[in-house]
Order: structure tokens, then sequence, then C-alpha cells
């Protein structure tokens, strides 16, 4: 009940700070698979975790309604697991309905909804079913906050606001959050939260993305 409190939490803090901008978007929330497709012809991304967990992952969308990769996850032993990333668009998004997408993500099946939520907003909901580590149902929020690259002129200088994303999500009883942002225009940074409403299994995750 607590976790569920922390995600509505969630989600109405994302309701008050505002599109989804190509540029930080990976199909993929924190730990959930979207139906959002990736932007560019692949992608190729390293996470490690303060458990000393890391997963390397490549992505290639082979066809605009098909992406298929794989992955390799580490534990803190160095013992090695692989995962397929196979997901394919079966209804494209629309005024009247979710973008809805199925696949396989690293050993898990699933089947998930995406859509702007028309709220005024900016957000962005996920709703999927899945097994293994998305088991059961899964949800999720995202909102792009500068959806385009904003110049910020000073009396002696000149900075940019880069997109934004902010992130979270409810998947297999856990609350998981993430900023995501770019670094350059092919390179993303992600910084997530895991499991926060847990003192024993929770840990923080960088990772960087690369697209091509």
């Amino acid at each position: 009940m607590k976790k569920i409190t922390l995600f509505m939490f969630l989600f109405l803090f994302l309701v008050a700070v505002n599109g989804v901008s190509e540029a930080v978007v990976k199909g993929e929330l924190v730990n959930i698979p979207t139906a959002d497709f990736i932007a560019d012809r692949g992608l190729v991304s390293v996470e490690a975790d303060s458990s000393a967990n890391r997963v390397v992952k490549g992505l290639f969308a082979i066809h605009p309604r098909l992406i298929v990769g794989g992955m390799v996850e580490f534990n803190r032993w160095n013992e090695s697991e692989l995962g397929v990333v196979v997901k394919t668009v079966l209804v494209d998004e629309d005024n009247n309905q979710p973008a809805v997408a199925a696949g396989i993500y690293g050993r898990d099946i699933f089947v998930v909804a995406s859509k702007n939520l028309g709220l005024g907003f900016g957000l962005r909901g996920h709703l999927g079913l899945g097994n293994g580590e998305l088991e059961g149902l899964y949800l999720g929020v995202s909102k792009v906050i500068n959806p385009v690259t904003i110049e910020v002129s000073g009396e002696n200088n000149t900075s940019t606001l880069p997109p934004l994303m902010i992130m979270g999500e409810y998947v297999n009883r856990n609350i998981n959050v993430g900023l995501r942002l770019p670094l350059k225009e092919d390179l993303l940074l992600d910084l997530s939260a895991i499991n926060i409403g847990s003192l024993d299994s929770g840990s923080l995750r960088a990772g960087l993305s690369y697209s091509f």
C-alpha cells in the first residue's frame, strides 16, 4: 500500500513539473519496455548499479515496426546471463487509441500500450502485462521537460537547457524512478533509483546510451 501511495505522489509531481522529445526516447523507462521505438537505426547502452550489477545492451531497428537485439547481464560475482530483445508494433497511436507493442525483453514476454494522456500536462502513460521480472500488470508515466533545447543567455555567456525526461514506474511490486538527458546529440545519460520503497533491495543506477 505504501508503494502505491508513493507512486501516486510521483504521478502528481510529474503533473506539477512540462510532449515527447525523440532526443530522450529509448523505447523503455527504467526497467519496463514501452510501446515507443528508438529514434535512430540502433542503440548501444551500458548500465551499472550500486550493487555492482551491470547490463550491456544492443538494439537494432531492422524495420520501422520491428526492433531486435540482445543483452548481457553481469552480477557482482561476474556471472553472466544472456537475454534477447524483440519488439514489434501491433497498433499505431492516434488521437483515439494508444500505440501497442509486444515482444521479449531479456527472458520475459510482454505486451504494452503507450499514449499521450491528453491531460494538458505533457504526460505519457504506459500500461503493460508481462511475466518473469515484468510479472503481472505494470505501469509507468513519463514527462519531458524542455521538449526542445533551450538557450539561456546571460551577461557574459550563453548556456543551454537540454530535454529532460522524468520517469516513474510500478512493476513487480517495486517502484523505480529515473531521469534521462542527452549529453550530446547521440549520447544519453540515465540516472535512476531502483525499488525506492525498500531499504534492503534498493539501489542506484547510472547508464550511458549511444544511438547511431
